[in-house]
């Protein structure tokens, strides 16, 4: 019931990965939110802050340009301030007046005009409410920079008579000194303009609805990218997570398909190895359990046919019925020793006793221990080990064990009057490589990468008396791979096969040192008292 609860949960769209697009978009859409508003805020704020500094910049420079014009006016009214009249100034370069309320003071802060006639004739000296800017010479000087065709000078400094420019533009000829700086008054203008304030107002909520505007599209459409995004990362792991559960329930065969970006493609690839290997692991189990039990029935059924025989009186306890029995037995003990040392092997638990031992010597051993077989076989056996070949570092026993499986291998498989050969020489400066070659039989090339398989034989028909437990290679190999070396076959049908495994080239010894040694010289590690 929760297999088929669970299928049908997997098959639905989004499934079990519902949760994820939730949190993967909600991952996304914070990060955009922090990415997007924060940026947007202080965007905001510093546009306020710097239009804000703007306008005063804009309204200082202005001012200072009135105060410029009222300088003008007041040295072309010869320096007294009562020509003027009790009205808005309109300006001598256009039909722009001063905006907002403003105050005209002569140099003793009498007020001698303003946008507001009820500060006539009173004394006033700016609040914080105000700024003002001196009227003086400066301000003139800086008009005439700024507005050359506003005022004409003489070169004295005098002034010529003015003319007429653009319609609604005046030409003033009026006395400016080249040098010094005269105070004619001071120009205040009230900060609290209603008008240039609703301009600026206006402006700014313009600028906030288009940052908004831009922010909320950016959001949506990056919001509309990260649920293809998450729908992309998501996908994989979905189709992973999915046969995972499958394999759980003992479906080793899931694949999955290697598509999408370079890292789903990675993780398909991933996935796919591991269930092959865990397929190809199961399988071997099973094999292995399967093999293990047919190699202990074969020889418990020998033995325990005889045992029967024996108590029946079918058969006579002699020597001969003794004799099988040993055989038998001791065919489960051979079989025993060697799933032992397969397992210390390939836990990595192997102990090696490493001695440097010539490979002649190595050649030697194992040839004199099948040279009476090889003879009654009538097979040629022939060991040649090069003379450049130098010592290896290995533990004997457990090499001599290596080639003694080889070696019984080859002679099952050549036939009378046929050759083997067994030779050594220098592979290069780290190894030295052992080979076993035989005119025998050969091995087919499908059986080739399954050689040093566990319990695999190439003819499946043979008995173990001819055959072997197929744990014979499987062992070799682990035995050359604890030395550091490897084994590989080469082998053509009908002309025979050629084992060869490396081994390491032992260290060579330094040379002991017959220096007479100094009064006080410390003694050399492992050195004795002479």
């Amino acid at each position: 019931m929760k297999d088929a609860s669970a299928a049908q949960h997997e098959s639905q769209p989004g499934g079990q990965f519902a949760g994820l697009w939730v949190r993967l978009l909600a991952a996304f859409a914070a990060v955009l939110l922090v990415g997007a508003i924060a940026p947007a805020v202080y965007t905001w704020q510093a546009s306020r802050t710097e239009f804000r500094r703007y306008e005063d910049r804009n309204a200082l420079a202005e001012q200072r340009q009135y105060a410029g014009i009222l300088a003008a006016v007041y040295l072309r009214a010869g320096g007294n301030w009562q020509t003027a009249s009790n009205q808005p100034i309109i300006l001598p370069f256009g039909n722009r007046q001063l905006e907002g309320a403003w105050i005209v003071t002569d140099t003793t802060d009498t007020v001698v005009l303003a946008s507001d006639g009820a500060w006539y004739d009173r004394r006033f000296t700016g609040d914080s409410a105000w700024r003002g800017v001196p009227i003086d010479d400066n301000a003139a000087r800086a008009l005439v920079r700024t507005y050359p065709q506003l005022v004409e000078q003489s070169p004295n400094g005098t002034g010529r008579g003015g003319r007429a420019g653009r319609p609604g533009d005046q030409r003033l000829s009026i006395p400016i000194p080249a040098e010094g700086n005269n105070s004619y008054g001071t120009l205040y203008m009230s900060n609290a303009n209603t008008v240039a304030a609703a301009r600026s107002e206006a402006f700014l909520a313009r600028l906030r609805r288009v940052l908004i505007f831009g922010v909320g599209i950016g959001l949506l459409a990056a919001l509309l990218l990260s649920l293809v995004m998450a729908r992309r990362i998501g996908r994989p792991l979905e189709l992973v997570t999915a046969a995972v559960h499958r394999m759980g329930r003992g479906d080793l065969g899931q694949r999955i398909p290697e598509e999408g970006g370079p890292e789903a493609v990675e993780l398909a690839r991933g996935f796919n190895q591991m269930a092959a290997n865990l397929a190809t692991a199961q399988r071997l189990r099973q094999q292995l359990v399967a093999d293990v039990a047919h190699e202990l029935r074969t020889p418990l059924a020998n033995i325990r046919g005889y045992l029967e025989a024996i108590e029946d009186g079918l058969l006579a306890a002699d020597e001969g019925t003794l004799r099988i029995l040993r055989e038998e037995s001791g065919q489960l003990n051979r079989l025993i020793d060697d799933l032992q040392d397969l397992a210390q092997a390939e836990a990595g638990a192997l102990r090696l006793d490493r001695q440097p031992v010539a490979p002649a010597e190595i050649l030697e051993r194992a040839t004199a221990a099948v040279r009476a077989r090889a003879v009654e076989r009538e097979i040629t056996l022939v060991a040649d080990a090069s003379s450049e070949a130098p010592p290896v570092a290995i533990d004997a026993r457990r090499i001599g064990q290596v080639l003694q499986n080889l070696l019984n291998n080859a002679l099952a498989h050549t036939s009378p009057g046929g050759r083997i050969a067994v030779g050594a020489r220098r592979l290069d400066e780290r190894f030295v490589e052992i080979a076993v070659a035989d005119s025998g039989a050969g091995i087919a090339p499908a059986d080739l990468p399954h050689v040093f398989d566990r319990f695999y034989r190439a003819d499946s028909s043979r008995a173990r008396a001819t055959g072997g437990s197929g744990l014979g290679l499987t062992i070799a190999r682990q035995f050359v791979e604890a030395h550091g070396g490897t084994i590989g076959v080469t082998s053509e049908p009908g002309r025979g096969s050629r084992f060869a495994f490396t081994l390491p080239i032992a260290p060579t010894p330094a040379p002991p040192d017959h220096r007479p040694r100094r009064r006080g010289e410390p003694l050399p590690v492992g050195g004795a008292h002479p």
